[in-house]
């Protein structure tokens, strides 16, 4: 069968999920309203963020798809369960706990906490699915040759 490969269609599909995910997440009608009360701040203040935001939540989808592709492939997660397991760890160790750490140390409410890492929980869930379950694999030298 082979080694695992990262599945590149996979990662940019899962960048562009990824960047819906947040969209939605923070649209006033799921938790924008409220994560935008919490901050203090009001649609006129995000409607004149820089536009530096968003290529930088770009490349940050980018890195975290691709990061988390490359540890699939190190780990060799096959399966979807795998890939939901490992997925829930890692986002939960190295972003929820996180993210949790240092909005109380900011002095902000832990709702605002718990928007923020909810959203990379969903978006890690999705990864760890997509990726556990639509595997791809480099074919080994040997295998070319005796199906020749």
């Amino acid at each position: 069968m082979g080694n695992l490969k990262i599945n590149h269609v996979a990662v940019w599909i899962l960048v562009v999920v990824n960047l819906i995910v947040a969209f939605l997440w923070y649209a006033p009608f799921v938790f924008g309203n409220q994560w935008m009360q919490l901050l203090g701040k009001t649609e006129e203040d995000l409607a004149a963020a820089s536009p530096l935001n968003y290529i930088v939540a770009i490349i940050t989808a980018i890195a975290m798809t691709y990061s988390l592709a490359w540890l699939f492939k190190r780990l060799n997660i096959d399966t979807t369960l795998k890939g939901l397991l490992y997925s829930l760890f890692f986002c939960v160790v190295y972003f929820f706990l996180q993210t949790i750490t240092i909005g109380l140390f900011s002095l902000r409410p832990l709702a605002l906490s718990f928007i923020d890492g909810g959203m990379y929980l969903v978006n890690f869930v999705i990864a760890g699915l997509l990726l556990g379950s639509w595997k791809k694999y480099e074919v080994a030298a040997s295998e070319v040759e005796e199906n020749s």
